[in-house]
């Protein structure tokens, strides 16, 4: 699993005159199963941990997101469901001091991707973004929603050709960016085009279809170890960008099982001005993102 980069970097305000600083979760993904060992607030606002499931017996994940309403810090506390004694807070260059009371961990942080691990319990990811800068809104002249193509947004049908239509439309458009509310838009492989951005706020998820054969949309580009295809394709197309705080599930662990068939989540070729920025992406069949003979 990965997602747009945690900055322990950035800009953070810690004087008396600082705005109040929250972390807002996103709406919950279709689908998604709460944690049974972790509860997450945010300066005391509840936020949704989520436990994939889906990698067990291999591995299990619990993670959280959310996104900082202004520059600087705020206050998080873990509590899980049983006694523990012993903690660590990763990156540990971070330096994050945690305080223990009971069976709850506090500690304050800005933008940052982190790793809690407590005792011999599953890991908890945290994952705090800092304020999204000037996102699309669905008013403006140049976003096109796509729910404007009659796309089924609970991921019980396929959609594959209403998306691809609509990734065609923005090509070059005069709406060129194409907005997913939340929601679970169900894909085959997807080709993007030049001169467009694709926009998955925060909640849209695109899952990816349970059978091999809605990989196979299109021809051209590399083979290797017998895997030419992706979930998302960008195949000698230039100025194009993923971009907002929604996620790219491949349900790579499905796809693998069926005559290990080997799809990339992104497969990028030949291409220029790329940008790929904000969203998570997880559970590839093959790798995650593949990048090749990129034109600088």
């Amino acid at each position: 699993m990965a997602g747009s980069a945690g900055s322990g970097g950035a800009p953070v305000c810690t004087g008396a005159n600082c705005p109040a600083v929250t972390c807002t979760n996103y709406p919950t993904l279709p689908g998604a199963s709460a944690s049974p060992v972790y509860t997450l607030s945010a300066n005391g606002t509840p936020l949704f941990v989520e436990k994939l499931s889906k990698f067990s017996p291999e591995m299990q994940v619990h993670y959280a997101h959310c996104s900082l309403s202004a520059p600087g810090v705020a206050t998080f506390s873990v509590t899980l469901d049983s006694s523990f004694s012993s903690y660590t807070l990763s990156p540990k260059s971070r330096k994050i001091a945690v305080t223990k009371n009971g069976n709850t961990l506090n500690f304050s942080s800005g933008p940052n991707y982190l790793i809690l691990q407590v005792d011999t319990k599953e890991l908890l990811f945290i994952l705090i973004d800092a304020p999204e800068s000037n996102p699309p809104q669905l008013t403006d002249a140049n976003v096109k929603n796509i729910a404007d193509y009659g796309v089924d947004s609970t991921g019980a049908t396929l959609v594959t050709s209403k998306v691809q239509a609509a990734i065609d439309a923005a090509s070059g458009g005069a709406q060129n960016i194409l907005y997913f509310p939340p929601g679970k838009y169900k894909v085959g492989e997807l080709w993007l085009k030049s001169n467009m951005t694709l926009y998955l706020a925060g909640g849209a998820v695109l899952y990816g279809s349970d059978a091999a054969a809605d990989f196979n949309t299109g021809s051209g580009g590399v083979n290797i170890e017998d895997c030419s295809h992706g979930m998302i394709r960008m195949f000698k197309i230039d100025n194009t960008k993923i971009l907002g705080r929604g996620v790219i599930d491949a349900n790579g662990k499905l796809i693998r099982s069926q005559n290990d068939t080997k799809v990339n989540l992104l497969k990028i070729e030949q291409s220029s001005n790329i940008v790929i920025d904000g969203i998570t992406v997880r559970d590839p069949s093959f790798w995650n993102t593949l990048i090749y003979a990129v034109i600088w």
